[in-house]
């Protein structure tokens, strides 16, 4: 009840992001979607069957007069919606690449989600925020980076760089081709792999 501020900017989010999601995507697997404000100390954000919980430390009390902030709030908005297209569309294999289907391709029509909406200047100021994530992040790891396309659970590499590199290759094919592979790739009967994706696009 603290946290009213966002409720409504969210609800527009939410209606808008499903509606690009229909049109790139042809269908959406859910007649609505709750939110949910789940507390700080938990993971920032879930996505589920009809559902996305948002820790209240995400864009609940935030100020969203600044392009910054509603780029984020679009992007994760847009980004669990997606998330939720591929969990029920896709049969990802649990193997090498598997988040990059999770996360990354989510990632990357949020971002032009965002595009749309917000324009190129937001996408730049969520593109920063990611390479910074994942500049931290890959001076971390112990075994170092494995290439996008052999991906192996390390999710600063497949949420950051991977959704960028998606982005990019979205923007490169232009949206409808990239939007069709992804389609192919959902109404094979076949378990997917982010390289058969990857050879697909």
């Amino acid at each position: 009840p603290k946290h009213p501020f966002n409720c409504n900017l969210y609800r527009t989010i939410i209606n808008k992001a499903t509606k690009f999601h229909k049109q790139q995507l042809g269908s959406f697997p859910y007649e609505s979607v709750r939110l949910y404000e789940i507390p700080f100390y938990q993971d920032e954000i879930y996505a589920f069957a009809q559902g996305i919980a948002i820790s209240e430390k995400e864009g609940w009390i935030a100020d969203t007069t600044g392009l910054k902030e509603r780029a984020y709030l679009h992007f994760t908005i847009a980004q669990a919606l997606a998330q939720q297209w591929v969990q029920h569309h896709l049969r990802v294999s649990d193997v090498q690449g598997a988040e990059m289907i999770k996360l990354a391709l989510p990632g990357a029509l949020a971002l032009q989600f965002v595009k749309d909406e917000l324009g190129e200047e937001a996408v730049e100021h969520l593109s920063e925020q990611m390479m910074k994530i994942y500049n931290k992040e890959r001076f971390n790891d112990p075994i170092g980076e494995h290439p996008l396309l052999k991906a192996d659970g390390k999710d600063y590499l497949e949420q950051n760089l991977g959704s960028l590199a998606l982005y990019d290759w979205s923007k490169e094919l232009g949206l409808p081709t990239f939007a069709v592979a992804i389609k192919n790739q959902a109404n094979s009967s076949e378990w997917t792999r982010f390289s058969d994706l990857y050879r697909n696009l």
